[in-house]
């Protein structure tokens, strides 16, 4: 377990130092680290996501500031881990996007089929069920944190093949979560197997052939969440670290990758 936060840590310095060869280097190994994300798993946590996300203020703000980026765009867009549907709830009511949504989660897709517009399917990310160029949109929103490092690139190649050159990824992960003193208690409740930093994600996506476009840092509340964000923004000293990063990035042109998965 230890070795999973080591890793991290050495990720960011060499990032930091932007020797990309030994910071790819880093993820050829396999975790030897509990990996809960299993179907079963997501069709229990589907359940009790429901409700339980939508009275988080940080979560209802995620969803509020894509759907704005999403709601005039036109296209078709992929949901990758959609989960409860909540963004897509809201761009069916008035977006011209034509949706898609891909899940581990079969309780997740079969509540997307009954109540949501769109096309719906149970899949993973390491095997996109569509053709090549096929998307205008992507999203991951809080999914890349519960992949193993092994796998992360292979997640970044299936991405980049559906999704159009110039096409726009919507990428969100949690931040300073104080994983590795939960997991010292015995604790991972959300299964994740990432401690992302912003420089490490950034970093894997350069590699991969993106480009940021905007980026937006949010931090959670228990109360008056819009008040102290609204504080943090303003303040000219970090007053809280941040909870959750949103990138926008668009695929580079002619991306190409080699076995490696670099771009």
């Amino acid at each position: 377990m230890q070795r999973m936060f080591e890793d991290e840590r050495l990720r960011h310095k060499l990032a930091e130092n932007n020797e990309l060869k030994r910071f790819r280097s880093t993820y050829s190994k396999s975790l030897k680290v509990i990996n809960k994300n299993s179907s079963r798993f997501w069709d229990y946590k589907i359940v009790d996501d429901q409700s339980r996300l939508l009275r988080s203020p940080i979560y209802r703000d995620k969803i509020q500031i894509i759907y704005k980026y999403l709601k005039n765009k036109e296209g078709k867009l992929l949901d990758i881990g959609f989960g409860p549907g909540h963004l897509e709830k809201k761009l069916s009511k008035k977006s011209k996007l034509t949706l898609f949504g891909l899940d581990i989660s079969k309780i997740a897709v079969e509540n997307a089929r009954n109540r949501l517009k769109g096309k719906y399917l149970v899949g993973n990310i390491y095997k996109l069920p569509y053709m090549p160029a096929s998307f205008d949109f992507i999203l991951a929103l809080d999914i890349l944190e519960h992949l193993p490092p092994e796998k992360v690139f292979l997640a970044y190649k299936e991405i980049a093949k559906v999704l159009k050159d110039g096409g726009i990824l919507v990428v969100s992960i949690p931040l300073n979560e104080n994983l590795e003193q939960m997991m010292l208690k015995g604790r991972n409740p959300n299964a994740h197997l990432r401690v992302y930093t912003p420089l490490i994600l950034k970093t894997e996506l350069k590699l991969s052939g993106f480009k940021i476009v905007s980026e937006k840092y949010l931090s959670a509340f228990r109360t008056k969440y819009k008040l102290k964000s609204l504080l943090v923004k303003l303040s000219p000293i970090k007053l809280k670290k941040p909870n959750l990063l949103i990138l926008v990035l668009k695929k580079n042109e002619n991306t190409l990758f080699d076995a490696q998965g670099m771009a």
